[in-house]
């Protein structure tokens, strides 16, 4: 029988709730996050060459800002006091370009809780320093039991 505690987390979590993550991207960490995926294309990494595109300068990475998502993501799980995962991100838009010394935030709200099935569906917004808008989208996390996620027979078949 499960253990009842395994499911307090949706008490700790409301439609509404934000939570929040802001970082200021680095050079170091556009060239980090280039080498740890292998995405090297140059509007990233090539300073002369970002120039004479329309965008003016080097781009971070649309995946380096699912990765700050991610965190916001891990704030709501932490706040909840339960075990969850990513279950996927749905229609994620880059309305405007982030650059190297960007300081992004990303606010992460909820808008769907369902219980029965361990899905919050959240709208997520990103905005600059300047408070534009910068990416947008949904992203989805999947609660699980506990006792379902620690016991030995998870996988055996």
């Amino acid at each position: 029988m499960p253990d009842p505690q395994a499911r307090l987390w949706f008490r700790r979590i409301a439609v509404g709730q934000e939570h929040s993550v802001s970082r200021t991207v680095s050079e170091s960490d556009v060239y980090s996050f280039a080498g740890i995926t292998g995405d090297l294309n140059r509007i990233h990494l090539n300073a002369p060459f970002a120039k004479t595109t329309k965008f003016g300068d080097r781009l971070v990475h649309g995946a380096y800002i699912l990765g700050l998502i991610s965190a916001a993501s891990t704030k709501l799980i932490d706040a909840s006091g339960g075990f969850a995962v990513a279950y996927g991100h749905d229609r994620i838009r880059y309305l405007a370009p982030s650059f190297i010394g960007d300081t992004l935030t990303v606010l992460y709200r909820p808008t769907d809780i369902n219980h029965s099935s361990g899905r919050v569906h959240s709208e997520v917004e990103v905005r600059n320093q300047y408070g534009a808008l910068v990416t947008v989208g949904s992203h989805i996390v999947l609660f699980l039991d506990e006792e379902a996620t620690t016991s030995s027979s998870v996988g055996d078949e």
